[in-house]
């Protein structure tokens, strides 16, 4: 078990929040097929997100996956999410490596 969670942040400021919802849907989880249509945390975030949709290239987004026993896991985003984002032109994407630090690699 773990805990997925999606910050978009424009510079050093967070300006929402996304978590995987595997018991809630969307006509975007359903859009990029995810499986049984969940909201992933990217997609969460996206949806979250409180400015112009046209504006979302200019912030970047990070992930960072929690397992239960406190650890930090990898939080790559998976090739439904990574549609997503190229979609929605967020290209500036940083995620744990999971290498139990918070240390962040760039999506690429």
């Amino acid at each position: 078990d773990f805990k997925h969670v999606s910050f978009i942040c424009d510079k050093s400021k967070i300006v929402c929040i996304g978590v995987n919802k595997p018991f809630k849907t969307h006509p975007l989880a359903y859009k990029y097929m995810y499986r049984f249509n969940n909201i992933h945390a990217e997609l969460d975030a996206i949806l979250a997100f409180p400015y112009a949709i046209k504006t979302l290239s200019k912030h970047q987004l990070y992930n960072i996956r929690v397992r239960n026993n406190g650890t930090i896991g990898l939080s790559k985003p998976c090739q439904k999410c990574q549609k997503l984002l190229f979609d929605f032109r967020l290209t500036n994407v940083f995620y744990t490596t999971g290498y139990d630090t918070y240390d962040f690699k760039r999506y690429t």
